[in-house]
């Protein structure tokens, strides 16, 4: 700042060299050099009441003194005075302050605008954008139903509006259907305790949208998906008879350390009041044969399924598509009917072979109860394999996988476990084969229901001569031929 040529000298202004005024205190005059030159008059003057810590200078003549002293003239001269918010120090109407309509001044016609827009950046460059706020708003007598519009219609930065200059839409499709254009959709939601809130949605943004977020209360922000749609479902973890906030903010996909743009690096989109209600009551049948009984409980609290010692019983399986063994407990959300499964699953007797001579085997078989197949293989894979393991002499050849058949004689379902080859100097040999049925709960516990025994030793030379000997069976040439082959191997 180049100073006058006359009316200074040089001590004068080497006196003020290294103060600090970071607040502008007193930073006022004709020129920039007057305004400069007061605003270290200020400094050298500094905080007489911290004369004596100081060393008994009172100037600000270290950046901390200047920060101190000026957050010291704020307190004594507008915070204590009923002045505490940036707008009341510019417009002081407070009548407590002893001073009313004076110790202020406003000369920027944008300055209401310009400053919420830096103080709201100051804010978001340490992060500190969710911490709580406390509003001291005046409310005047008579004011206006809509703010009064800018009068260069957006043309001017300063005075431009920020929806002038970044639009966004929110929509919300669940827990209902609301949206806002340039505003935040706020609504109220009712759950039950235990119960689940779906949050769907879609908020776009002029510059687009980089994630969004979530959270409840004032708890840490989680994300809530990578981009502009949202499709969750959160569990409503709260006591009953309790009022919690739900959060969605999105974050403009833009560099956020460019400083004009900052300011707007988050947009908020939605805001949900939760109630959280008394959990419902609900109703669980349970069904076992043609008797049905039923019990109530509360939603969500725990219910230990009923016990059943038959030795078929293989578990309940829910309307819920749930699979359960006896005594899982269950935290119902909603009513349930829940089906006793019994599974009788028994060995047939002998075995039978195959008519291929280059790949010859064994067909051990079983019958299951084919309502109760039947309506575990409808719920998806998994919940019941079929497996035979196959012995010769006490020691175990393979395990394979059975299969069940299509079609039911009444209410029996045929299961078929064939071995692998079996080589012409095994013919001779008994096998045997024992058929299990893995159960695999929804909960993650499992079980083996090991089938009825049934006489089922057989060689392929046993198999072969009974077929021989059967006489109600009649036989193709070549079917015979190859059974009569088996039996001349030694």
């Amino acid at each position: 700042i180049i100073p006058p040529t006359s009316g200074y000298t040089a001590e004068q202004l080497l006196s003020l060299d290294g103060l600090y005024n970071y607040n502008n205190i007193k930073a006022s005059g004709t020129g920039v050099f007057e305004i400069y030159y007061n605003a270290m008059l200020r400094a050298r003057d500094g905080t007489p009441e911290m004369s004596k810590d100081w060393g008994g200078s009172p100037s600000w003549n270290t950046r901390w003194k200047s920060l101190y002293g000026g957050a010291y003239f704020l307190k004594t001269s507008y915070i204590d005075r009923y002045q505490s918010t940036i707008y009341l120090q510019k417009f002081n109407v407070d009548n407590r302050s002893g001073r009313t309509f004076w110790g202020q001044y406003m000369a920027s016609i944008p300055g209401a605008l310009s400053e919420g827009r830096t103080l709201y950046q100051s804010f978001a460059s340490i992060g500190a954008l969710d911490s709580a706020c406390h509003f001291l708003i005046p409310v005047y007598k008579d004011m206006p139903e809509s703010p009064c519009a800018d009068p260069a219609m957006g043309q001017v930065s300063g005075t431009a509006v920020a929806t002038l200059k970044y639009q966004y839409q929110n929509e919300l499709t669940a827990p209902a259907r609301i949206s806002a254009t340039n505003a935040t959709v706020y609504m109220e939601h009712e759950a039950p305790v235990y119960s689940t809130l779906t949050l769907s949605g879609v908020f776009t943004h002029s510059y687009g949208v980089e994630g969004l977020e979530y959270r409840w209360d004032n708890e840490a922000w989680q994300v809530l998906s990578n981009g502009k749609n949202a499709d969750v479902t959160l569990p409503v973890n709260f006591s009953e008879n309790s009022s919690h906030i739900l959060t969605v903010r999105g974050k403009a996909a833009y560099d956020h350390n460019d400083s004009s743009k900052k300011s707007n690096a988050y947009f908020l989109c939605a805001v949900i009041y939760v109630k959280v209600l008394e959990p419902p009551s609900v109703t669980l049948t349970f069904e076992v044969a043609n008797t049905r009984t039923e019990q109530t409980v509360l939603a969500g609290s725990p219910f230990t399924l009923p016990i059943s010692h038959a030795p078929d019983f293989a578990g309940w399986l829910g309307s819920d598509g749930s699979f359960l063994p006896s005594s899982a407990t269950v935290t119902p959300k909603g009513d349930v009917t829940y089906a006793a499964i019994f599974l009788d699953l028994t060995e047939l007797d002998g075995a039978a072979i195959s008519f291929d001579p280059s790949n010859v085997h064994l067909r051990f078989s079983a019958i299951i109860r084919n309502d109760a197949y039947q309506k575990l293989t409808a719920q998806g894979d998994g919940l019941i394999n079929l497996s035979a393991t196959v012995t010769a002499n006490g020691v175990e050849k393979e395990r394979i996988t059975a299969n069940a058949l299509t079609d039911a004689i009444g209410n029996q379902l045929r299961v078929d476990a064939c071995t692998s080859t079996i080589l012409k100097d095994d013919y001779k040999t008994a096998y045997v084969a024992s058929f299990v049925a893995e159960l695999h709960y929804t909960n993650g516990e499992s079980a083996t229901k090991i089938a009825q025994k049934a006489d089922n030793t057989r060689s392929i030379h046993q198999v072969a001569a009974a077929a021989l000997a059967d006489q109600t069976v009649s036989y193709s040439p070549v079917t015979l031929t190859h059974l009569q082959s088996i039996l001349q191997q030694n």
